[in-house]
Order: C-alpha cells, then structure tokens, then sequence
C-alpha cells in the first residue's frame, strides 16, 4: 500500500503494520574466508533463492581476484533448488 504520510496517525499505524507483515526473516550459517594480510572487511552477497555468500578480500567485484563471480543483477528462478 502507499505510504500515507505522519500527518494522518492512525493511517500511518495501519500502513505500518501492514508493511511489517510483509517482511520476511531469514538466517544461516556461513564459513568467513580468513583474512589475508590486508583487513578490509567483509563482503556479504545476498543472492536468489535466500542464498549468501562472503568475502573478507579487499578487492573489489569484477576485478580478476575478487572470488565471487555471481552477476549484480539476478532473476530469481520459477522454482529454487532444494
């Protein structure tokens, strides 16, 4: 639903709620790739089909070193493998 605005209380409460209902919650458990000897961070991927993948390396996506080759860009599929 469109956001009704703050001026409007009780509208505002019921879009609100109607949008928390809406979200979903997920959780996993991932391997992190140790750290080389550069500390920069770390890299989360949020991929189709709730799939995640992390990277703690200091280049950045797309260049020849970076580990995860996954396009920015992904259509979830009809059906996600099981």
């Amino acid at each position: 639903s469109e956001f009704p605005g703050y001026k409007h209380r009780e509208e505002y409460l019921k879009w609100e709620k109607e949008v928390k209902a809406s979200f979903r919650k997920h959780s996993t458990v991932v391997d992190i790739p140790e750290y080389g000897e550069e500390r920069c961070g770390i890299k989360v991927h949020f991929l189709p089909c709730d799939e995640i993948k992390v990277t703690t390396i200091c280049d950045g996506y797309g260049t020849p070193k970076y580990p995860i080759k996954d396009p920015r860009e992904m259509k979830e599929p009809a059906q996600c493998p099981k």
